[in-house]
C-alpha cells in the first residue's frame, strides 16, 4: 500500500488492517461494550445514573483496548507496560471536557477539537514520543493541523454507526408497546460499541500514517 499521501484511501486501508491485527482484541471489546449497555438499558434504562455506568464502563474497557492496538500498531513492544491509568485518565478527562464544553458550544467547536486532539491517546501510549499528560494533547494539535480536512472525513463515516444507534433508540428501544423493543436495545448498543471501536481505530490509524514514516508502515502493515 502507498501512504506517501496521508489521502482518505490510505487512511481506510490503514483501519482496515489495524482492526485485522487486533481482531483478537477488538472482537472481545465490541461485545462487552455491547453487553454492558445492552444490560444496563434492559434493566436500568430509565435510571438517571445508567448513562454514567455505561460511560465509565466504556472508559475502562477503552483503555485496555487502545492498549492492545498500540502494541498491534507497533508503537508498543510486546510485554511493555505502557502508560498507566492514571495516565490514560488524565488525557481522557482533559480531552472529554474540552470537547463537552466545544460541543455545548453550538456543536462545531467540539467537533474541531475532537479532530484536533484524535492523536492525543495514540501519542501517549507510543515510547517513541515519550509525552506525558497535556503534552500529548498539545503534540496531537500540532500534528493534526496540517491533515485536519481528512481526518474530518474519516471522522464523519464513522457517524453512521451514530446514526443508526440515535434511530434505534428513538424509534425501537424505548418505545413501550414496540414488538421489537429488544431488537432496538441490541441495535443500538451495538452500533454504539461501533463506534467507540471505530473512533480509537481511526485515531492510531492516522497517527501512524501521519508520522509518514513508510518503512514502519510497511512493516507493521506488510
Amino acid at each position: 500500500m502507498e501512504y506517501d499521501d496521508f489521502e482518505l484511501g490510505a487512511l481506510i486501508n490503514a483501519i482496515g488492517e489495524l482492526a485485522r491485527r487486533s481482531l483478537g482484541t477488538l472482537v472481545p471489546v465490541f461485545f462487552a461494550i455491547f453487553a454492558l449497555g445492552f444490560a444496563v438499558d434492559y434493566f436500568f434504562g430509565d435510571a438517571i445514573w445508567a448513562g454514567v455506568v455505561v460511560g465509565i464502563g466504556q472508559f475502562v474497557i477503552g483503555y485496555f483496548f487502545a492498549k492492545e492496538l498500540a502494541r498491534d500498531a507497533g508503537l508498543l513492544a510486546p510485554g511493555a507496560i505502557g502508560p498507566g491509568f492514571g495516565a490514560y485518565f488524565g488525557v481522557s478527562f482533559l480531552v472529554g471536557l474540552g470537547t463537552g464544553i466545544g460541543y455545548l458550544l453550538l456543536i462545531i467547536p467540539g467537533i474541531f477539537l475532537q479532530i484536533r486532539w484524535m492523536f492525543a491517546f495514540p501519542i501517549l501510549f507510543s515510547p517513541e514520543d515519550n509525552a506525558q499528560g497535556t503534552d500529548s494533547i498539545a503534540r496531537s494539535w500540532a500534528m493534526t493541523g496540517k491533515v485536519f480536512w481528512k481526518l474530518l472525513a474519516g471522522w464523519v463515516m464513522g457517524l453512521i454507526f451514530t446514526a443508526i444507534a440515535f434511530y434505534a433508540y428513538i424509534y425501537w428501544a424505548f418505545v413501550p408497546d414496540q414488538p421489537t423493543h429488544l431488537l432496538g436495545l441490541a441495535v443500538a448498543n451495538a452500533a454504539t460499541a461501533a463506534s467507540a471501536v471505530y473512533a480509537l481505530l481511526l485515531g492510531f490509524a492516522a497517527f501512524l500514517l501521519s508520522r509518514n514514516d513508510r518503512a514502519e508502515l510497511e512493516r507493521i502493515f506488510a
